[in-house]
Formats: structure tokens, C-alpha cells, sequence
């Protein structure tokens, strides 16, 4: 009877354990879905100098599944719409912002890194179209620090 009870007892253990540890899901869809909602931008950085605040103040970022839409409260309340493209598999991780301009289509892809960290998203990348950043370097890149805004998807 002894026997039996420990049996039942270990397969209990079990499943038990494997609920509670689930397959993890692929870092891509975790970013893919992490990344949506609204931001609101805490700190720029272009070079090592922070970006006028008058520039930052009010900035908030809408990120759909595939479009990043700076919205700028103290330029009019200008925005801008660019894609974006994910590379998870890259370390530090990798973005790639597409900016279509002018009546002809033409477009420039912008190379940059970031990282998800609780609800804080960090963006570096290089204003002239050269190599994907290799660290989060204020002095040498620009780099935006943006919060996720409470309640917002």
C-alpha cells in the first residue's frame, strides 16, 4: 500500500510540474507583442547631448505590429509613420526602421538595437545610415529611452 501511495504521490509531482512550466514561447513573439502600445519618450540622446527639451517633452511613440508613429506634441503636433522589422535572433537585438520618402517610393532603412526591459524600451541607432550599433552608446549614436504608458496597450 506504501508503494502505491508513493506512486500516485510522484506522478502527482509530475503533473504538477509540468503545468507550471510550460514551453516557453519564441523571444520573437514575446518582443513582437511586448513592443505594441503607446510610449512616452523619457530621454534622447543624440551624440552624447540630450535632444532640446522642448523637443522631448510630450514626444509619445504609437508601435502597431508593423508601423512606429512618432508623435510630436511640441512640433505642432506633427507625426511621422515609419516600418519596422524586428531581429530577436541578434545580439543585442535588432531593429530596422524603413522611411518611405517622396512621390517616387524612395525609401532608407536605419539600423538600430534595443531591449525590452519591464516597461521601458531603449532604441539606439545611427543617424547616417551606417552599421547596426554593436552597444547602447550615448556618445556616438542616438538613443531614445521610452516608458510604456499605464494602461495602455
Amino acid at each position: 500500500m506504501r508503494s502505491l501511495a508513493a506512486l500516485f504521490l510522484q506522478l502527482a509531482f509530475l503533473v504538477v510540474a509540468g503545468a507550471a512550466d510550460p514551453t516557453p514561447e519564441p523571444e520573437e513573439d514575446n518582443d513582437a507583442r511586448a513592443i505594441v502600445g503607446t510610449w512616452e519618450v523619457v530621454k534622447a540622446t543624440k551624440e552624447g547631448k540630450p535632444a532640446p527639451a522642448g523637443e522631448v517633452t510630450g514626444m509619445k511613440m504609437a508601435i502597431t505590429k508593423d508601423t512606429l508613429t512618432i508623435m510630436m506634441a511640441g512640433k505642432g503636433g506633427r507625426n511621422e509613420s515609419v516600418k519596422y522589422a524586428l531581429d530577436t535572433r541578434a545580439k543585442p537585438r535588432g531593429i530596422d526602421l524603413t522611411i518611405d520618402r517622396g512621390p517616387k517610393g524612395t525609401s532608407r532603412t536605419v539600423k538600430g538595437i534595443y531591449k525590452i526591459e519591464k516597461n521601458q524600451l531603449t532604441i539606439c541607432f545611427s543617424h547616417d545610415m551606417g552599421d547596426r550599433p554593436k552597444a547602447f552608446d550615448e556618445k556616438t549614436r542616438s538613443v531614445l529611452v521610452l516608458r510604456k504608458e499605464k494602461g495602455k496597450k
